[in-house]
């Protein structure tokens, strides 16, 4: 029977899954949470998973920053959310572009 370390067990050489899945290697949630600055999202945060949601203004290597507006559009303020505690984040997809009518060629 062949054993499981990568000499022709079940998992491949080394026991990784292939490039950038082993320790140290892809992209971390500070990494992912950059590229999204600037659009607006919804961190769950806590056990309870609290929802938080406005624009992620900036990512730290510990924390995020939200920028939000109450309900009554009064106040506006900024959340700092330390990354431990974050539960999940929730990124809207960018909607494709369409052209309307008014802006289609030959109009």
């Amino acid at each position: 029977m062949a054993d499981a370390t990568g000499a022709g067990g079940y998992y491949p050489p080394g026991g990784g899954y292939g490039p950038g899945y082993g320790p140290g290697c892809g992209m971390s949630l500070c990494d992912r949470l950059q590229g999204c600055v600037g659009r607006v999202i919804t961190v769950y945060v806590g056990e309870e998973n609290v929802p938080v949601a406005g624009t992620l203004h900036a990512v730290g290597s510990n924390f995020l920053e939200i920028h939000r507006t109450t309900p009554e559009n009064t106040v506006h303020e900024a959340v700092i959310i330390p990354l431990p505690a974050v539960a999940s984040v929730v990124i809207p997809l960018q909607q494709p572009m369409t052209m309307s009518s008014s802006a289609a060629p030959g109009k």
